[in-house]
């Protein structure tokens, strides 16, 4: 219908839909801007150059040619998201892992994406030890493919209870033990090694070469993974100069840092796994027919696919989540809960992923010639890296309790600062009145802390009292608990008690402190209106200690959990 003043019809869409601010770019645009990048840069060399042989590599447990490392290089793949500073393109961790995934959903091999992922970190493990002799060494060769190196903590036991241990004699480190489940440990050069300091107890990191006296790279039979090298590497009186110690202490920290972002990228090689699993055998049930129809047309056939995608996007929420979380300047440098989760997530989608398509596929499922089986035998063993999914739940729960406990004591903590300053006023209000007495040096103290020249106003005390000087009846310090006032009597408060302080005085005003959600500030107005109080407008108390002539006013303290913060305001002296 149309007519004059009339609009036409609104549709649900226009309504519901919600468009952001011109300009805005969605993590979901963003990731399918770098994804894109991702095959057009790296695609042909995946398709063209690390996929051919595939089959034949892991029928034989050979792992990849190390060449297919330095065209790698050569292509810019493993400078990806290294420093500008030594080659690299200086891209985040972000796009990296979109890169990652990408790679893993392209590959035959999973553990490809996997490996490439561990070369970069073992650079920026070398990078972030700061000692430039092994960044000039080393780096260059890492950046361009021409080396390749692995990290090994795993001993299946606690870091400070390693077996693997070294001991410095004279300016030589001496290392002793064997490290196990190290992907490429078969054809790596470098080795970055985690083992306990035999004299401290602390855990040290070292640069391993393979030619090393002492050093024994051991093949290991695995159920699959079997083209990325899998070994351990034996350690026998290996003498290293002292340069090759990459932290002098604490390398723990190191390692955890390291553990949080491999988890990261390794659930982003499972995410890529499960991508081009969930495609291909899509694919091949296209073609396929059952009592003259397609088997994708019956409906518990359409319902396990619907499953199938539903798993795959979980587990992109959660990868992606943690991706967009590698960019936060708050982010913890040692722990990172989303990292943990979207590892742990994304294992347990690929076990799921892994039965239907089996269900799916038949008897085709069991056999070697077709990829589905050698998909669960290769998840299982990505599952395994970076933690057992017991060993994260443990970690997250001890986190939970950590959080909680340190909460409680930031609690405490305010309750004692607050309670200190209210004893703080009554104590100088008593001197105000009644003299120094014993607690004379004490009132000094804390006068002389309130800023320059608060002494130079206290005059000598004609009455020979024990502390030498009066207050003239005024306050050095004044607690006013008076926040919650309309605003008329707010200002009438903070004046009156402005007048009643010594010229260089100090006045604490508590004021409540709402919670950044709209949700919580709302209730906690509401809880203040209930009780005959308010919140403070944004201003308005700073306003009023600059109107009753105070200065130097700042937010002294402030507590979110509590919902309090003390503005502290001075009089000119």
């Amino acid at each position: 219908m149309t007519g004059q003043g009339m609009t036409g019809r609104a549709h649900a869409a226009d309504v519901m839909n919600r468009a952001a601010a011109p300009g805005h770019r969605t993590l979901d645009a963003e990731v399918e801007r770098i994804r894109r990048e991702a095959r057009r840069r790296f695609g042909g060399f995946v398709l063209e150059v690390a996929n051919p042989g595939s089959h034949f590599r892991n029928k034989e447990c050979r792992p990849l040619d190390n060449r297919v490392f330095e065209q790698a290089g050569e292509l810019g793949l493993l400078g990806f998201s290294l420093p500008t500073e030594i080659g690299g393109e200086g891209r985040d961790k972000l796009a990296w892992g979109v890169v990652v995934e990408e790679i893993a959903r392209l590959s035959r091999d999973p553990g490809f994406a996997v490996l490439l992922d561990i070369s970069v970190e073992i650079t920026e493990l070398i990078l972030s030890s700061g000692t430039p002799e092994l960044i000039e060494a080393y780096v260059p060769d890492l950046v361009a493919g021409r080396r390749f190196g692995v990290q090994g903590a795993y001993e299946s036991r606690d870091p400070y209870d390693y077996q693997s241990t070294a001991r410095l004699e004279g300016d030589v480190w001496v290392l002793n033990g064997a490290k196990r489940f190290l992907a490429g440990a078969r054809f790596a050069d470098l080795f970055v090694l985690f083992l306990r300091d035999e004299a401290s107890n602390d855990m040290l990191a070292f640069l391993v070469k393979k030619d090393d006296p002492g050093v024994t790279p051991v093949h290991m039979d695995t159920m699959g993974m079997h083209t990325m090298g899998l070994g351990q590497v034996i350690l026998h009186e290996v003498r290293l100069p002292r340069t090759r110690l990459l932290w002098r202490a604490d390398a723990l920290s190191e390692l955890n840092t390291y553990a949080r972002i491999r988890r990261t990228m390794s659930a982003c090689g499972v995410l890529g796994a499960l991508d081009g699993v969930i495609e291909n055998c899509v694919e091949a049930l296209n073609s396929r027919r059952r009592g003259g129809r397609r088997v994708l047309d019956y409906p518990n056939v359409e319902r396990s696919v619907g499953e199938l995608r539903m798993l795959l996007q979980t587990s992109r929420a959660s990868v992606y989540r943690a991706l967009d979380g590698t960019r936060s300047p708050d982010r913890d440098p040692h722990f990172d809960e989303f990292a943990i989760v979207a590892k742990h997530h994304a294992s347990e989608c690929a076990l799921r992923v892994g039965r239907l398509v089996m269900g799916l596929q038949g008897g085709e499922a069991y056999m070697s010639a077709f990829p589905w089986e050698r998909f669960m035998r290769d998840i299982l063993g990505l599952i395994s890296g970076q933690g057992s999914q017991e060993m994260l739940l443990l970690q997250l729960c001890q986190r939970t309790i950590v959080g909680l406990e340190g909460k409680r004591v930031r609690e405490e903590a305010a309750e004692r600062a607050v309670a200190k300053l209210a004893d703080g006023w009554w104590a100088l209000h008593a001197v105000a009145y009644g003299g120094g007495g014993e607690f004379a040096d004490e009132v000094e103290a804390v006068v002389a802390a309130a800023g320059p020249g608060a002494l130079d106003t206290l005059e000598p005390d004609g009455r020979g009292t024990e502390a030498g000087f009066a207050v003239d009846d005024r306050l050095a310090l004044a607690w006013l608990p008076a926040a919650g006032l309309p605003g008329a009597e707010l200002r009438a408060a903070v004046a009156a008690t402005a007048t009643a302080l010594l010229p260089g005085g100090w006045l604490v005003l508590p004021c409540p402190l709402p919670p950044k959600r709209p949700l919580g500030a709302a209730a906690a107005r509401l809880d203040l209106a209930l009780a005959g109080g308010r919140i403070p407008e944004d201003g308005e108390v700073e306003g009023a200690l600059a109107a009753s002539g105070l200065g130097h006013v700042r937010t002294a303290w402030q507590d979110a959990a509590l919902g309090i913060r003390l503005i502290a305001a001075r009089r000119p002296a």
